[in-house]
């Protein structure tokens, strides 16, 4: 209501998706509890396959923020 324009709490695209995309993330960490087996390269890891989920969440977040970022900083 700062802005004098009477409206409370606006919707942002971005926002909604972003929950939702947490809400099934937290969705599937509940689901999936089991231990499981990781080879990559060299590297052999046992983990929590909720864990591994996280992971793959945050490093796939990480990787569209700066391929956004670079987009942007290209033109």
């Amino acid at each position: 209501m700062a802005d004098g324009s009477g409206r409370g709490f606006e919707l942002n695209g971005r926002l909604v998706v972003l929950v939702l995309a947490a809400i099934a993330l937290l969705a599937f960490v509940v689901q999936n509890t089991n231990d499981v087996r990781f080879n990559w390269l060299m590297i052999e890891v046992t983990m929590p396959l909720w864990l591994a989920l996280v992971i793959a969440a945050v490093l796939g977040a990480i990787v569209a923020n700066l391929a956004g970022w670079m987009l942007r900083r290209k033109d």
